[in-house]
């Protein structure tokens, strides 16, 4: 199986203020935009236009700050729960606009994009004192085992920021605790 970095960013990206995650004890830092789209490229090796609509597409919405793999690459192979955290182009949507226009756009990418797609849920939360939502949808990827399960939490600050902050992990390799963690960690 090649390695392979699970980024999942098939979801609107939003803008950015001052969020900062820290990586996670034994985490590996996978770098920004480019580690996003080599990795797409991996994925849909055997469909290279459906990687470059989603190349064409992240570049057109956003930039990914920073990526974190639960595995070194360089010596894992499979794939690898991520942490993503990312900017965007500001939209001038309110939030219930960002959560109906994410829920769409999300369906839609990843229907395409994936295999057994199912959405989960969309629940209203607080990040932060700020009105936020969580996203959960589970998929499976092209010429890779294991159900992917996926989460992606957006909010818009009191600045009117835009956030996003996405979780993978496995049904074979959960990671519940940790996203958990870092999720209450920004809340405070």
């Amino acid at each position: 199986m090649k390695k392979l970095l699970l980024l999942l960013l098939f979801i609107p990206l939003v803008s950015f203020g001052q969020l900062e995650i820290e990586k996670p004890e034994g985490w590996f830092l996978q770098g920004k935009n480019e580690a996003v789209y080599n990795n797409l490229k991996k994925i849909y090796s055997k469909n290279k236009p459906l990687a470059k609509e989603l190349i064409d597409d992240i570049e057109k919405r956003g930039t990914v700050l920073y990526a974190y793999s639960k595995y070194d690459l360089k010596t894992h192979k499979g794939l690898s729960p991520t942490i993503n955290v990312a900017i965007g182009r500001h939209n001038k949507l309110d939030l219930e606009g960002l959560k109906k226009h994410t829920k769409e756009k999300l369906t839609k990418d990843l229907k395409k994009a994936t295999i057994n797609f199912s959405f989960k849920y969309i629940k209203d939360i607080k990040i932060k004192n700020n009105n936020a939502f969580v996203m959960h949808s589970t998929f499976n990827l092209p010429n890779y085992k294991g159900n992917v399960r996926s989460w992606s939490y957006m909010y818009i600050n009191e600045d009117n920021l835009f956030y996003q902050i996405s979780f993978s992990d496995l049904e074979s390799d959960k990671c519940d605790d940790l996203f958990k963690e870092i999720i209450n960690s920004i809340k405070e």
